[in-house]
């Protein structure tokens, strides 16, 4: 249902209090909300316990994960690694064509055929090559 205690928590509440929607649950069937004895105070207080018991656990492995991937960064940044997606090289040839473009020696449909390309990314190509040569 999530990986937010409050979350988790709002979110069962809605569906089962507000909206009346009836929950199974296929490896803990002891969270389901169609059971007979749904008003037992029994029944309500078990599945309440299990419901925090499984959001606390949800939100503490979330957590964990995200902390051991913080340090995998750190760890390959320290060692020089570069992370990210490469920047991207702009060659002559589509400084040129940009070029002709911008000095209407070229129409945009013949610009994209050129590069083969779409219009969205001739239009960054253009304020890349522009952004560079300011």
């Amino acid at each position: 249902m999530g990986r937010d205690y409050n979350d988790i928590l709002d979110q069962w509440h809605k569906l089962t209090k507000i909206k009346g929607v009836i929950i199974k649950f296929l490896d803990t069937p002891m969270l389901d909300t169609d059971q007979e004895g749904e008003n037992d105070l029994f029944s309500r207080f078990t599945r309440d316990i299990l419901l925090l018991i499984q959001a606390f656990q949800a939100e503490n492995e979330w957590q964990k994960i995200k902390s051991r991937q913080a340090q995998g960064i750190a760890a390959a940044k320290a060692n020089g690694k570069v992370l990210g997606r490469p920047k991207a090289v702009i060659t002559d040839t589509e400084k040129e064509i940009v070029k002709r473009y911008q000095n209407r020696d070229l129409t945009l449909e013949v610009a994209l055929r050129e590069l083969n390309i779409k219009r969205s990314a001739f239009y960054k190509l253009c304020n890349s090559v522009k952004a560079e040569l300011e």
